[in-house]
C-alpha cells in the first residue's frame, strides 16, 4: 500500500478516537510499519492509539513509542 494512503488512513483513525489529542501525536510510516511518537496523558490513551490502528489493512507492525505524561501537558510540550 502506498505510504501516503496509509498515512491518511492512520491519521483518520487517530482523529476518530475521542481519547486522543492529535496535537501531541506523530505517526510515521515506513512501508507497512507505523511508529507512534509523541505524548499522551495516560496508559489508556497510549493503548487506545495503538488499538485505533489494528483494523487498517496494510499495517504489518505498530511500534508504540508514545510517552505517558501523568500530568497535564503545557502548550510548549506538544511534540
Amino acid at each position: 500500500m502506498e505510504s501516503a494512503l496509509l498515512f491518511g488512513q492512520v491519521t483518520s483513525a487517530l482523529q476518530k478516537n475521542p481519547y486522543l489529542d492529535l496535537t501531541t501525536l506523530t505517526p510515521e510510516i515506513n512501508g507497512g510499519q507505523v511508529v507512534l511518537r509523541g505524548k499522551v496523558r495516560s496508559y489508556f490513551g497510549k493503548q487506545m492509539a495503538q488499538e485505533s490502528l489494528r483494523s487498517i489493512q496494510g499495517i504489518c507492525e505498530i511500534v508504540n513509542d508514545l510517552e505517558v505524561m501523568l500530568r497535564p501537558l503545557r502548550a510548549d510540550e506538544t511534540q
